[in-house]
């Protein structure tokens, strides 16, 4: 690992992780819009990638935060790594992980910062997750995958403790995360299960719905449903490491495997109907909830049976360059305005 670090600002507080994969203008639009936060001047960006000739072309794009770091680091094909090792190297108390696909509206930095102050409600939480808001909504297929992953973190007018926030773009409390020890390297491969580590330690989730961000969603049908396979499969082998199942639980998980994606349609249909105005989405999104759902549980299954610590490495290719799985017309999103048509083109191919 190679790392070179600015100096800090004194009153820095909080440390956002961007991915930066192989090419500069795959964060540029993340940048931007980190940019923008209210509070930059109180933000470290770390930012992640194979190569450190990469990411020094994106120092000048860091010079209006609070600080910066860049790291090279030869283990990149396994992101989960990556964002465990930056609560080991932030500087401030609270961390974040961006997504260069995954664009914050300008008052989420400070509304995560007001969630973690001591008078905002009670007790401080260990982590504050946004509210997700779907960034390509011409797609059944990104609706589908929008309520799978983030229906419970889409809902603007509730804001409180939850059992479950929006996993990749929650903001967590450093200390209490580095306090589970060996359990965040693992934790950390499959979010949820770190969230479920944190809350059986009684710490407090959070949602803060004043934090918004956009997630633009896989949209391709065929990538979709094989990022849902490997995820099933992630999914599945981090649990029976981490939970220790014995022969009993694995014979009753795959005896159940055949419900499972028709109990995840009804709890993701539920949830859609109740995110204000996406009511028009019923019932053409139940197939593609469905084939989602169940290629995720067929993954699962097949971590039952053939556990592999190093899928982790083949779900992280979908987690980032989001321009090779959604459709044509939805990769502008993914750029800044003002970006140039060549470098727009460059990253189309």
């Amino acid at each position: 690992m190679e790392i070179i670090t600015s100096a800090l600002l004194s009153d820095a507080a909080i440390s956002v992780v961007l991915i930066v994969p192989n090419q500069r203008e795959t964060v540029l639009r993340a940048l931007e819009c980190l940019r923008a936060q209210t509070v930059r001047e109180r933000m470290e960006i770390l930012l992640f990638g194979p190569s450190m000739a990469v990411l020094e072309t994106l120092r000048e794009d860091l010079s209006a935060f609070g600080g910066y770091q860049l790291i090279a680091w030869n283990r990149m094909r396994n992101l989960a790594s990556a964002r465990g090792e930056a609560f080991r190297i932030a500087r401030t108390p609270l961390v974040v992980h961006a997504e260069d696909h995954c664009f914050p509206e300008p008052g989420w930095a400070e509304a995560f910062l007001q969630a973690f102050a001591p008078s905002a409600q009670g007790a401080i939480p260990t982590a504050a997750g946004p509210l997700m808001v779907n960034a390509n909504p011409h797609s059944l297929w990104s609706w589908a995958a929008f309520t799978l992953h983030f229906a419970h973190a889409a809902f603007s007018d509730s804001r409180g403790e939850v059992p479950f926030v929006a996993t990749h773009n929650t903001c967590f409390r450093r200390d209490a995360v580095l306090a589970l020890g060996a359990a965040l390297d693992s934790g950390i491969e499959m979010e949820l299960l770190l969230q479920n580590r944190l809350r059986a330690e009684g710490h407090t989730l959070f949602h803060e719905s004043r934090a918004v961000t956009r997630h633009v969603n896989v949209s391709r049908p065929i990538p979709l449903l094989t990022a849902s396979f490997y995820g099933g499969w992630l999914f599945s082998t981090v649990r029976m490491r981490e939970e220790r199942w014995a022969l009993g639980r694995k014979l009753f998980q795959l005896a159940v495997s055949p419900a499972v994606p028709l109990l995840q349609l009804k709890r993701r249909w539920n949830a859609l109907a109740c995110i204000a105005g996406e009511r028009r989405l019923l019932p053409a999104i139940a197939f593609p909830v469905l084939a989602i759902a169940t290629m995720h549980t067929v993954g699962e299954v097949v971590g039952i049976l053939f556990p592999r610590d190093n899928v982790v490495e083949d779900y992280s290719n979908f987690e980032n360059t989001r321009k090779r799985f959604v459709r044509p017309e939805e990769r502008t999103l993914l750029y800044p305005e003002g970006a140039a048509p060549t470098q727009k083109a460059a990253l189309q191919v």
